[in-house]
């Protein structure tokens, strides 16, 4: 009898087969791991996805799995992809997606987790807070076991204490003992076990003692937040934001350092002497000049190179076209024929290619009217560049992607080829 009824409340507890594939599905679109129709033939306990990491064979390492664990009236679930060998000196993790399962849909979890650079063991009242939620909130093994493995904890290291001699609090400070001894990478796993263990809204519907569980849970997510482990979504996203606010403060102080460094370059190359061989040696270090410059700014940008009958001084891709550069340092004005090749090397690729001309002696009015309205009759697709706008460049008074921006939309607008800036 007593047989007869644990079977009953098992199956009351466990979802039936439809919903179990539909989880399935359900879990493949929130977290973005496919799920394998094998799933709802394993048991509805703990179920993983198959290990689609190229790496799977190393000795340490979650790989990429999506776990389900059946929890109360809930499926829990998690999609990670932790490897050891790639958890950064500074602690932290890659981004893992939350969710769990209810009323027949996948809920993403709001709730964050803080994986600070200074992230160091747990203290003593975390551990011992997620050790008694482990007793006092979860029943079955198997759910201690799932929970731990989508923590990070590697499944070699999981099975040398999953014993029957070993209770559940008896597994779970093994395992944070051990992975404390790891340093910094074990550290961040610790961290993401207590995530795990958050999670849960309320105690294992098969736990002996509800009360117990529901303040197991209440004093490790108290422990969690007061020492910094878990955050709330507020102030998860205000740490987003001082992050991002301090990553762009950095990009202007090192985009402001290599243009000192590229001005100074750009001055000694003025005051060389623009004829015969050095004429052509600056032509060349000024294409380099600007393939840098275009780095500084996280601009794609191709250097001098040449294909059958052709020499492109560089190419870059801005706002959905590619540009092909003409750069020229001599002291003489460009007369029309030069214009004119420079249109047909970029009239000869494809409608999405347009042409950036730089001459720093300047254009003759009269050669560059004409050239406009000759090339009315076909595409007006080239752009032009002064000395004195790559002066500015160089300089720092004017933004590379605004010169560009300002250039390209007087072309597109009203139609003009030059458009001091």
């Amino acid at each position: 009898m007593e047989q007869q009824k644990s079977r009953r409340i098992q199956r009351r507890a466990q979802p039936s087969d439809r919903h179990r594939s539909h989880a399935g599905r359900q879990l493949a679109s929130v977290t973005g791991h496919p799920v394998s129709s094998d799933l709802d033939k394993r048991p509805p306990r703990h179920r993983e996805t198959q290990d689609h990491s190229a790496n799977a064979s190393q000795p340490y390492g979650c790989h990429g799995r999506a776990v389900c664990v059946f929890i109360g009236e809930r499926y829990m679930m998690t999609s990670m992809a932790i490897e050891w060998p790639t958890v950064t000196t500074s602690g932290q993790l890659p981004a893992a997606r939350n969710c769990y399962w209810e009323r027949g849909r996948a809920v993403e979890s709001s709730r964050s987790v803080s994986h600070e650079s200074n992230a160091g063991p747990l203290t003593t009242a975390v551990t011992r807070a997620a050790v008694a939620v482990c007793r006092d909130a979860l029943h079955w093994r198997d759910d201690l076991k799932a929970i731990f493995l989508a923590g990070g904890v590697p499944r070699q290291l999981y099975e040398r204490y999953d014993q029957l001699g070993f209770s559940k609090v008896k597994i779970a400070r093994a395992i944070f003992d051990d992975l404390h001894e790891k340093g910094e990478a074990g550290f961040t796993v610790q961290r993401k076990i207590i995530e795990e263990l958050c999670h849960m809204g309320k105690p294992h519907v098969d736990a002996p003692d509800q009360k117990a569980g529901a303040a197991a849970l209440k004093e490790l997510k108290r422990a969690a937040q007061e020492h910094r482990i878990l955050v709330s979504p507020a102030e998860a996203a205000v740490a987003s934001r001082r992050a991002a606010a301090k990553r762009r403060l950095q990009g202007i102080q090192d985009r402001q350092e290599i243009l000192g460094k590229l001005r100074g370059e750009f001055l000694e190359l003025v005051r060389q002497d623009g004829s015969g061989e050095t004429a052509q040696r600056r032509g060349y270090e000024l294409e380099k000049l600007f393939a840098q410059l275009f780095r500084a700014y996280d601009l794609d940008y191709r250097p001098s190179y040449r294909i059958a009958h052709e020499q492109i001084d560089g190419s870059f891709h801005f706002r959905g076209f590619t540009y092909l550069v003409e750069a020229r340092w001599r002291t003489a004005q460009p007369d029309l024929g030069a214009l004119l090749d420079f249109k047909g090397k970029v009239d000869g690729k494809l409608d999405s290619t347009r042409g950036v001309f730089i001459s720093m002696a300047g254009y003759d009015p009269g050669i560059l009217d004409h050239f406009v309205r000759n090339s009315r009759g076909s595409r007006n697709n080239i752009v032009m560049f002064t000395g004195q706008d790559v002066s500015q460049l160089f300089d720092g008074r004017i933004g590379l992607v605004d010169a560009l921006t300002k250039k390209i939309d007087a072309a597109e607008q009203e139609g003009q080829a030059l458009c001091e800036l």
